[in-house]
């Protein structure tokens, strides 16, 4: 792949300071090109290259060997919920696989590998209910840090549909509920 060729040449091979590569916008563990990237960092094992990986959660056991082999340079791994239980999680993440979810997530954390593990949480309409018990979800799993997300419509959605969905817009009727929902779950609101 001439990208990739491109940043290893023009980018990776030239790294002299520290950098962190954050390693997002799709899933890194199926991209060719972020996998063919990821093994040449391994490869190359420059000191000075960290990755923070935000991940959906679906590869970790069958890309474990490159986790693994990365792990000393991993300063963050985000894993996308958006949701607290299965039904939810079918509504909002389609496609994936809520047990193969909490599966892997219980196999990276009983690695106990050297990095910062966080699950990311897009609040919308549909699972903004389930604060509470996702936080009680991740204390069970073991992950101390949650980050809490707005929703952005980068066309995903028609506005009409965004609109009505975006519970973190001041002006959404349920916002105030979302306000009661964060003081329940005793979490921090993003204003």
């Amino acid at each position: 792949n001439q990208i990739a060729q491109k940043i290893k040449t023009l980018i990776i091979d030239r790294v002299t300071r520290p950098m962190t590569i954050r390693w997002c916008g799709g899933e890194p563990f199926i991209s060719a090109v972020y996998l063919d990237l990821l093994e040449y960092i391994t490869e190359k094992s420059n000191p000075l290259i960290r990755h923070t990986i935000q991940t959906n959660g679906h590869y970790l056991q069958s890309r474990s060997d490159l986790i693994l082999q990365l792990a000393p340079s991993i300063a963050s791994f985000r894993i996308s919920f958006d949701a607290a239980t299965a039904d939810t999680y079918s509504r909002v993440r389609r496609g994936g696989s809520w047990s193969h979810l909490i599966k892997n997530v219980t196999w990276l954390m009983q690695n106990q590998l050297p990095f910062d593990i966080a699950a990311d949480f897009v609040v919308q309409l549909d699972n903004y209910k389930e604060i509470p018990i996702f936080v009680e979800l991740c204390a069970a799993l073991g992950i101390k840090r949650i980050i809490w997300q707005k929703m952005w419509n980068w066309g995903t959605w028609p506005m009409e549909e965004f609109l009505e969905k975006n519970i973190y817009d001041s002006q959404h009727p349920a916002y105030d509920d979302l306000r009661r929902i964060f003081d329940q779950a005793k979490q921090p609101m993003k204003y």
